[in-house]
């Protein structure tokens, strides 16, 4: 995700797929959550709101310390100057038709010398949900043999990441 405003707006409004599948899978941790630490997190009302929109800024108010759903948005945007500092060696992968995070968004984000951008045509979300057949997906990302190299390039952004908020 470059901007996550970006990509909550495109989940509102896009196709429900993507909504019903988000909120399920964000219905069923927050579930978790609440059970492993009852003392500390009641989601009631929050858990059924049909909106991300509203279900997480309510979330963001009741258990942030950010005082407003765009301020919370922006805490972990990596647009803007975000990754000008950025000298790990990072790989953004995305696609031009990936529904929920805009190509658009790449437009915005500092290019470092150390961030290595790929841009496929195909492969955006639907490649997540294995809905689409591999042989119909352009797979310059595979054959580079970058796949494996991700987890560490994740666990790096999120260091970044982390140490930006500070």
């Amino acid at each position: 995700m470059l901007d996550p405003a970006t990509t909550l707006d495109a989940l509102e409004r896009g196709p429900a797929i993507y909504r019903r599948y988000f909120l399920f899978k964000w219905r069923r941790s927050l579930r978790l959550k609440q059970t492993a630490w009852p003392d500390h997190y009641d989601f009631g009302a929050l858990i059924h709101d049909p909106s991300l929109t509203a279900m997480t800024e309510r979330m963001v108010l009741k258990y942030t310390d950010y005082p407003d759903l765009a301020h919370y948005l922006r805490g972990y945007a990596i647009t803007e100057g975000v990754l000008e500092s950025l000298d790990a060696p990072a790989h953004l992968i995305t696609s031009t038709d990936d529904p929920m995070i805009p190509v658009r968004d790449l437009a915005r984000i500092a290019r470092p010398g150390s961030l290595e951008v790929t841009v496929t045509p195909r492969g955006g979300a639907l490649r997540i949900h294995g809905r689409v057949r591999r042989a119909e997906l352009d797979r310059p990302v595979d054959r580079r043999g970058i796949r494996p190299r991700l987890i560490r390039r994740a666990d790096a952004a999120s260091r970044i990441r982390a140490s930006h908020l500070r």
